[in-house]
């Protein structure tokens, strides 16, 4: 039987029975992603900006920082920077940075499918920078987080509450992109702009997304508590 001063440090128990693994890996692995979703945002928020401060004829700065911030993609990409910050900095998940972590997860992986799907096949993308970003938020964050989270966690902190306050927000974001585009006549992606493929096909694509983003945090919540428990034995 191992001595006390030869036994492995024990696990940080938080709110709830929520595990966090000992030692610096947890950071520097959380570190990485922020460094990478950081890169992303505040690339492609300068890339937004100059091109709304050019010369050339466009909708102006106001509307495309009101459309930079309406696309899923930059969202969950944004979710992943404050939670992967959050945790590099060591600061213990409440309530809403919890809920923001299972946003944060879920959201960026499908942020990644359906870019991988849906959008990329044809797209032309510009080299240089333009490229870079494109491959740092569709691809790279969207392979980092998710793995991330399911290897280090934190683990103990999706809870039926967590995971009932989670689908706020793809229902807020169905609800923002549906009237902004009645409003604007402008919508994020090609599947739900309405004036081309019509209500039905757009809130069937909608629904269909809001229906995995569901299963998917469920599928989290599953995992965080096996995961717990196996921690905690």
């Amino acid at each position: 039987m191992p001595s006390a001063a030869s036994a492995p440090p024990p696990t940080s128990t938080g709110t709830g029975g929520a595990t966090t693994p000992p030692g610096a890996a947890p950071r520097i692995l959380w570190g990485i992603v922020a460094v990478c979703a950081v890169f992303g945002m505040c690339g492609s928020f300068v890339q937004t900006v100059g091109t709304a401060l050019s010369p050339a004829d466009g909708p102006g700065l106001i509307v495309s920082v009101i459309r930079y911030f309406s696309y899923f993609t930059i969202l969950t990409n944004l979710f992943v920077a404050l939670v992967a910050v959050s945790l590099t900095v060591g600061r213990r998940p409440g309530p809403l940075l919890r809920v923001l972590t299972l946003n944060a997860v879920t959201g960026i992986v499908i942020t990644g499918v359906v870019n991988w799907f849906l959008l990329r096949p044809g797209a032309v993308i510009a080299p240089g920078m333009p490229t870079i970003l494109d491959t740092v938020q569709h691809m790279l964050v969207p392979v980092l987080a998710p793995v991330v989270w399911l290897v280090i966690g934190p683990r103990g902190h999706v809870h039926a509450r967590t995971f009932a306050a989670s689908l706020v927000f793809p229902l807020a974001y169905l609800v923002w992109t549906l009237v902004h585009g009645a409003v604007t006549s402008w919508y994020p992606y090609p599947f739900i702009d309405i004036p081309r493929v019509g209500y039905a096909s757009a809130l069937t694509v909608g629904g269909l997304i809001l229906v995995i983003m569901c299963a998917l945090a469920a599928l989290c919540w599953a995992w965080d508590g096996w995961r717990a428990r196996r921690v905690r034995a």
